[in-house]
């Protein structure tokens, strides 16, 4: 069973919990509602972290995001949890589900073959820009969940 997000904090200097914001995703039918997403997401990170810290934190929730509402076909939910020195992205959504991903799991670029294709690298990104993550099958869908340094870093 890959770890919670109560597990994906342990071990991880984040510092005490500051701010939690839910963002509901029912709005989002098109790619202008997508660009909002992101432009609110942005507004919430503002004065939390670096330009390239928030530009991280936006590229995994938007990859995480588009992957819910793409694979998902239902309802998802966005939650971001701040602390002094991270983030912790959580979304959720009402789909099928896949196997679960561990957070330690090691993701291979290379693996994804075509390198012309224009989807199919999102969990590698996540991967990539995390310093933890995770995926799970739940009872009501799926849920990847992500830690990300913000404002003083890890």
């Amino acid at each position: 069973m890959p770890p919670t997000a109560v597990q994906l904090l342990q071990n991880q200097n984040v510092g005490e919990l500051l701010d939690q914001d839910d963002v509901g995703l029912s709005s989002i039918e098109s790619g202008e509602d997508l660009f909002l997403f992101r432009e609110y997401v942005r507004k919430v990170l503002e004065k939390r972290g670096s330009d390239e810290q928030c530009d991280d934190v936006i590229t995994v929730v938007n990859e995480i995001v588009v992957n819910a509402l793409v694979h998902a076909g239902g309802a998802c939910s966005c939650r971001l949890t701040f602390y002094e020195r991270a983030v912790l992205v959580e979304v959720q959504d009402t789909g099928p589900g896949m196997k679960s991903v561990s957070a330690l799991t090691q993701v291979n670029p290379s693996s994804l073959g075509d390198e012309c294709l224009e989807s199919g690298r999102g969990l590698v990104l996540v991967a990539m820009l995390s310093l933890v993550w995770t995926f799970a099958s739940t009872d009501y869908g799926s849920a990847v969940t992500a830690l990300l340094p913000l404002g003083g870093g890890l």
